[in-house]
């Protein structure tokens, strides 16, 4: 039996490499995205923290200085949350971006190997009508004998 060569095997290995590295991409901005997500967690947790602190020293005395620190602190932890919330921002952006290119080479490497199966098939199919083929003859040089 004949060797089955695909024509198009090596664009269908650069379209296999392609979409593995579009893969590590998504995981890497993914990866990112998650970084942000959790950052903000943590400020949004001690902005509580800082909340809840302030509320309890209401029924005590507390200095004007402190209100101020803990206020000027707030402020500051709404600018770092509005900054992280821009960079989950730009990263969902660029995570739904790397998701399209990869579900774009997914689609272009199935087609090429749906393409490599019907190939496939042809030759398979070419080479039984062969081998059909040569049987018949065998079996017409025996009975040529007879």
């Amino acid at each position: 039996m004949a060797k089955f060569d695909f024509k198009l095997q090596n664009l269908l290995n650069i379209k296999e490499k392609l979409e593995n590295q579009k893969k590590n991409e998504l995981a890497q901005v993914t990866e990112k995205l998650n970084k942000f997500r959790k950052q903000k967690e943590n400020v949004e947790a001690v902005q509580r923290e800082i909340y809840n602190d302030m509320k309890q020293e209401l029924g005590r005395k507390i200095s004007a200085d402190m209100i101020k620190k803990s206020n000027d602190y707030i402020a500051y932890l709404k600018k770092v949350l509005v900054q992280v919330q821009k960079n989950i921002n730009i990263c969902e952006k660029e995570v739904d971006k790397k998701r399209e290119e990869l579900m774009k080479v997914l689609t272009e490497r199935k087609m090429y190997e749906k393409l490599r199966e019907k190939e496939l098939e042809k030759f398979i199919k070419s080479e039984n009508q062969k081998e059909q083929k040569s049987l018949d003859e065998v079996a017409g040089y025996k009975h040529m004998k007879k």
